[in-house]
């Protein structure tokens, strides 16, 4: 019996949550006897090497607003001759589809990772209309129109209407990795000066999208007699503004930046409180994760997911995006309770893995397949 073939298109395989997601997806895909190829439209292939190895890689090393990359990616579906085809996300959802207008006639699933409408209100007018041209012009055309958070498919449902097939694709969790990664040891240098109540924040440096400016904000109205200290993992455009605003608020001996590592899961054992400031997401992976290994959480209440992910705040604390006081308060009366901490860890355990494990969220993705 001939195997099923599923091919994913991709804008890259850089590091990113929807990346790393993908992998987990073609890896899960492969185990379940389906022979699995993906179309990287860019170049970057860095968590490539996290694929299972029967898995192909395709790169165009293109540009994926060229109408030339909408042609060669249309050929390399021809070649491979798929069964199925997956777009990734907002470019790589609009070739997929874009596939049909050059005579395809292949199953084609799209998986929308961001909630578009957050993202558009910071796009030129011109992004916009771009963005807009996609979603009504091709998303429809679509088998499955699938999403990794209720938020979004709400919106896709705006626009599309309730005719589309839709499909909820919660984000995959791997536990057992999760759990023997958790039990690596942090650098000691870390581990020494990481004292008192140990908070914990992980993300690019992107303050527009995530928050990392009022958190650091949050943290000067902490009470002086608190003893905690905050870790923030990650890098990007923003780093040196947000080591001004520490420096700023006089937090140096209380915050410290490491810049990215490859085992955040480390980190998040170690941590208290693990605080998600974001002022809009897809779907929080680093959420998920610290809620994963049954962190207390605390996280900004922006569109779209933590919400679903904490179950309206009881596995997890909900405050308003942007508000400074709320996240202050919130980390204070966390910092000062560590039964709360230790109930709200607990109870994030067992939410998580009730909904996002890797049997549930694959057996839906299996459905989309058809």
């Amino acid at each position: 019996m001939t195997r099923k073939h599923v091919a994913f298109i991709a804008p890259s395989l850089g590091v990113g949550g929807a990346e790393i997601h993908l992998v987990q997806y073609a890896n899960a895909l492969i185990a379940r006897g389906l022979d699995v190829s993906i179309i990287v439209v860019g170049k970057d292939t860095t968590v490539a090497s996290r694929l299972h190895g029967q898995v192909r890689v395709l790169t165009l090393d293109a540009r994926v607003r060229s109408p030339i990359t909408w042609l060669r990616c249309a050929q390399a579906v021809r070649r491979l001759k798929p069964d199925v085809v997956v777009g990734w996300a907002l470019w790589g959802n609009a070739l997929a589809v874009a596939g049909r207008l050059f005579g395809s006639r292949i199953r084609t699933v799209i998986v929308e990772l961001n909630y578009l409408p957050r993202q558009l209100e910071a796009a030129s007018w011109v992004e916009r209309l771009v963005v807009m041209a996609i979603v009504k012009g091709l998303y429809g055309c679509a088998d499955v129109v699938a999403a990794n958070s209720d938020e979004i498919i709400k919106w896709l449902k705006t626009i599309l209407g309730p005719d589309v097939v839709y499909s909820r694709q919660f984000n995959p969790m791997d536990f057992d990795r999760a759990d023997a990664l958790a039990l690596e040891a942090i650098p000691e240098r870390d581990s020494q000066w990481w004292t008192g109540v140990r908070v914990l924040a992980v993300g690019r440096m992107v303050l527009a999208h995530k928050g990392f400016d009022i958190l650091v904000k949050a943290c000067a109205q902490l009470p002086e007699s608190l003893e905690w200290k905050l870790i923030l993992i990650g890098s990007g455009k923003d780093e040196h503004k947000l080591k001004e605003i520490i420096d700023q608020f006089d937090l140096s001996h209380n915050i410290k930046m490491i810049g990215s590592i490859d085992n955040p899961f480390s980190y998040y054992n170690k941590a208290d409180i693990v605080v998600v400031p974001s002022r809009f997401e897809g779907f929080p992976n680093v959420l998920l994760e610290a809620m994963a290994v049954g962190r207390a959480t605390i996280a900004a209440d922006c569109l779209s997911g933590p919400r679903e992910l904490t179950e309206e705040g009881r596995v997890g604390v909900l405050v308003p995006v942007d508000d400074t006081d709320a996240l202050s308060e919130a980390l204070s009366s966390l910092i000062l309770n560590a039964d709360r901490r230790a109930s709200l860890g607990l109870n994030a355990r067992t939410s998580t893995k009730e909904r996002y494990s890797e049997h549930q969220v694959f057996e839906a993705l299996s459905r989309a397949l058809g």
